[in-house]
């Protein structure tokens, strides 16, 4: 078996806020080239910090990666600011659905679009969009304020999109909804995948890390701060059919 190239990884890092509260503790997590890595644990476990860690958000909320390092496409990130994160290609969904609410849903796409330093034109980036999220086209000259909360996370997704990423972050993208649409979310977030993006998620704790974590080639799971479990669904499919 060939070993896989990493595009992320997380070395044993420990994160504290106002330098005195440690909530991350010798966590280490990779994230495969062209894969899926399902971030899992109840609400509290850390799955927000660690993404903020990677995006550079952390600093923000007087959170800090104190111990360990992340490195991204083999640089180390961990002591940059989150705008040189993000013009390398990295871009975090922040949990909340947050959309501009005054703008129509294609202004909130091409927002995304000014966000890149390479890559495709807006009018492909609003094409590709389209194309894995045709509810948007129905709405796109809709106030984002008005439109449902599914169709606000698509929005979001969407904008992400935009960016030309090369590693996207979501970050709770089933919190609040139905069940329906966290499994057209997930289904479209795998068909992304199949289209050379890279994906590192936090999902909700409860049924849906059910819909996270099935089209993830790996999952680790997260309690109070610390790894419990780090498994490759592939590999486990594997054991149970071969």
């Amino acid at each position: 078996m060939q070993p896989t190239n990493s595009i992320l990884k997380i070395n044993n890092i420990e994160v504290k806020y106002h330098e005195v509260i440690l909530v991350i503790k010798g966590v280490s997590i990779e994230v495969p080239e062209g894969g899926i890595v399902a971030l899992l644990g109840a609400n509290g476990a850390g799955k927000s910090t660690i993404l903020k860690a990677i995006s550079g958000l952390l600093k923000h909320e007087d959170g800090q990666v104190t111990d360990g390092s992340i490195e991204f496409m083999g640089q180390r990130i961990d002591r940059m600011p989150p705008e040189k994160i993000a013009k390398m290609g990295i871009v975090q969904v922040i949990e909340g659905r947050r959309v501009f609410e005054h703008l129509t849903v294609e202004q909130n796409l091409k927002v995304g679009a000014h966000m890149r330093k390479f890559g495709r034109s807006i009018k492909e980036g609003l094409e590709m969009v389209y194309h894995y999220f045709p509810r948007l086209y129905q709405k796109r000259n809709e106030t984002a304020g008005l439109i449902s909360g599914g169709e606000q996370q698509m929005t979001v997704v969407g904008r992400a999109l935009m960016t030309s990423p090369k590693l996207i972050l979501l970050d709770e993208p089933s919190m609040g909804l139905a069940p329906l649409l966290i499994h057209e979310i997930f289904n479209i977030v795998t068909r992304l995948n199949a289209g050379d993006l890279q994906h590192h998620h936090a999902s909700q704790h409860g049924g849906e890390d059910l819909d996270a974590a099935r089209g993830a080639e790996r999952q680790a799971r997260l309690e109070r701060g610390a790894l419990r479990l780090r498994a490759g669904n592939r590999a486990h499919r594997d054991e149970r059919h071969g």
